[in-house]
């Protein structure tokens, strides 16, 4: 199982495949691998394998926020937002902390349209890591979304006081300030964005 782990972090997926598969094989109720053979098949691309894996996961083990999580995560990528939904409150529910599953939960209302309880996924992600540099930027397009452009602007700003370097958030604040009406100042944000990222 753990080789596995390590074939995937180094970009061997066949591999990893095989010797989680392998490892499940052995011990069949050892949610941990279903897991990981999830993560493994996600980023292949698979996701209706990685869906399969995440759910025995969580039917071996009840409690296992992060593949809850995951499970999340691979039905939001399919298209299946409500049910991605219930697999964040899940994950949640059992580790309110859970910062990357409030992101995601907020990315999911994002799709359905529901924006005010995206905006309240994110900021209690921003609670929990002050410095969750995805949430900030999620969060500022989630203003944008609302016609919140002053709010989507400081927003970014914030986070580039911590993370100057962060192209996507010079982009977003560029957009927001057009938006605004402010192309000079939009123009800057662009012009750092490439030269961040050209």
């Amino acid at each position: 199982h753990l080789l596995g782990v390590i074939a995937h972090q180094k970009g061997e997926d066949d591999l990893a495949v095989d010797l989680i598969t392998k490892a499940i094989t052995l011990q069949p109720n050892l949610a941990e691998a279903h897991n990981n053979l999830g993560i493994v098949q996600q980023t292949r691309s698979r996701l209706n394998d990685a869906i399969a894996s995440y759910r025995q996961a969580v039917a071996l083990k009840p409690d296992f926020a992060q593949a809850h999580g995951n499970l999340g995560l691979a039905l939001k990528d399919a298209g299946k937002f409500e049910d991605a939904v219930s697999c964040y409150q899940n994950a949640l529910q059992l580790k309110p902390n859970f910062v990357e599953a409030l992101c995601n939960l907020g990315d999911v209302f994002r799709q359905l349209d529901r924006s005010i309880e995206a905006v309240e996924c994110y900021q209690k992600a921003l609670r929990y890591t002050p410095d969750y540099a995805k949430a900030y930027i999620n969060l500022g397009l989630t203003f944008r979304d609302l016609g919140k452009l002053e709010q989507a602007i400081s927003i970014y700003r914030k986070v580039l006081a911590f993370k100057p370097e962060y192209a996507e958030a010079h982009n977003n604040l560029g957009t927001a300030l057009l938006d605004l009406g402010k192309p000079e100042e939009a123009t800057q944000s662009f012009q750092k964005a490439l030269s961040l990222n050209p």
